[in-house]
């Protein structure tokens, strides 16, 4: 198997912090050639993007690029038997994410969606954030997400000051602990979910598990009982339409948090999601044929 990479990089609005990723492609054999993305978190174990295409080109797979190849060998199924991979009569509601409440000022986008997950410090501006938010949008469900930055106590204190209704579940609020994250689902009756501590999960599980395709395999999960949300990985727009792909495979009614390119300064590639009304790029696989065709690949 032959293997390019076309490096890129997305900056986040407001803060204009650089996120850098590769897309990959796959040369499986002479008529099989598929794309997928490599988009490493470092702060959440991920080695750095340096590290996982020297690694890949070695042949030697990270969790992640084996998630890569994995996408690219169905990507490439698609463009080889001409069919997209997108369905478009599955639908998938997805949410907004606020990734920096202190910096949010698109509050007319609030009324196109039911819920919205909100990256929390468990700071007292946060507390205003959510008021605000009650207030301004009181039709919204929350999904809070704490990236298990906080500890047990701050956690407690901030849960015990806010308004539970508006609570859909609460992501990652410290680090994990079957006994405390038991106890605060009991006490305040609300859902936990579990997504970069689901690691350390054994045999008690929370409400709900959140799924990122890029490094997680879907297959892994389908016999727990919790609820399944299916989120990107903050990544390229190729990779939440690999994400989408595997929502539309679990059929769930739940809302998904998919489509998250939002975050970013707009690209060639986001602008034409953001016109893909079915979610569908035009061509095979996953699409985006014409653009993939025009990079540069090493």
């Amino acid at each position: 198997m032959k293997i390019a990479y076309h490096p890129y990089e997305l900056k986040i609005k407001h803060s204009g912090v650089i996120r850098k990723g590769a897309l990959i492609r796959c040369f499986f054999s002479d008529t099989m050639i598929g794309y997928a993305d490599c988009h490493p978190w470092v702060q959440f174990g991920d080695l750095p993007l340096e590290d996982q295409i020297s690694k890949l080109l070695q042949g030697e797979l990270t969790s992640l690029t084996k998630r890569t190849l994995d996408f690219a060998r169905l990507d490439a199924l698609g463009r080889l038997n001409k069919i997209n991979l997108i369905d478009p009569g599955k639908k998938v509601e997805n949410h907004l994410l606020i990734l920096n409440p202190s910096l949010f000022d698109e509050w007319d986008k609030l009324a196109c969606y039911k819920i919205v997950k909100i990256k929390l410090k468990g700071t007292a501006e946060d507390k205003l954030f959510l008021k605000l938010l009650s207030q301004k949008a009181p039709h919204l469900k929350w999904r809070l997400d704490f990236n298990a930055q906080i500890n047990y106590r701050a956690f407690y204190r901030f849960i015990s000051s806010i308004d539970l209704s508006f609570i859909d579940f609460v992501e990652d609020p410290f680090s994990f602990d079957e006994a405390l994250w038991a106890s605060i689902e009991q006490e305040f009756c609300i859902d936990l979910a579990a997504d970069f501590e689901k690691n350390k999960l054994k045999e008690w599980l929370p409400k709900v598990v959140i799924l990122k395709p890029a490094v997680d395999d879907l297959l892994d999960y389908l016999s727990i009982n919790s609820r399944i949300i299916i989120t990107s990985y903050l990544g390229h727009p190729i990779e939440q339409l690999c994400s989408l792909y595997c929502a539309q495979q679990l059929a769930s009614n739940e809302t998904m948090g998919i489509f998250s390119h939002h975050i970013y300064e707009a690209n060639a590639f986001s602008k034409l999601l953001d016109k893909a009304s079915t979610s569908i790029m035009p061509g095979t696989g996953f699409g985006y044929d014409v653009l993939l065709s025009q990079l540069e690949w090493l």
